[in-house]
C-alpha cells in the first residue's frame, strides 16, 4: 500500500485542495505503483500554477446561460442548464473544517502508523 498527500494545484487544478490518495495493488500482479510527477509549480521545468482567472476569466465577458434564482426554488432550471452543457455534477459532503483538514488528519494518521 502506498499513500500520498496531494495538492490538486500541483497538477493544474485552479484550487488549493489537499487529498490523501491511498493505492493498493495485489502482490500477485507484480506491479509497482508510482504517483505521477508534479506538472505545475514554481520550480524549474514545471508549468506555472493555474489561477481561477486563467480557468474561467473569460466568463466575465461571456458568461453564457447562467442561473439567477435561489438554490431551493430553481434547482430544476439549474439542472436543465447543466444537462444542456453535458456537465457531470457530483454531490460532496463538506465538513465545517473542510477537506484540507480531513486530508491532513488522514495523512498524519497513516504516517504515525508505520
Amino acid at each position: 500500500m502506498k499513500y500520498k498527500l496531494v495538492n490538486s494545484r500541483d497538477y493544474g487544478v485552479p484550487q488549493l485542495r489537499e487529498q490523501v490518495f491511498i493505492v493498493g495493488v495485489r502482490k500477485d500482479l507484480d506491479f509497482e505503483y508510482e504517483f505521477p510527477n508534479l506538472t505545475h509549480g514554481n520550480d524549474k521545468g514545471l508549468k506555472p500554477y493555474v489561477t481561477l482567472r486563467d480557468a474561467i476569466g473569460d466568463l466575465e465577458q461571456d458568461p453564457g446561460p447562467y442561473f439567477t434564482g435561489s438554490y431551493s426554488s430553481g434547482t430544476r432550471e439549474l439542472i436543465k442548464i447543466v444537462e444542456r452543457k453535458n456537465v457531470v455534477v457530483q454531490k460532496a459532503k463538506h465538513s465545517k473544517k473542510g477537506y484540507k483538514h480531513r486530508a491532513k488528519l488522514l495523512f498524519n494518521k497513516l504516517n504515525n502508523s508505520k
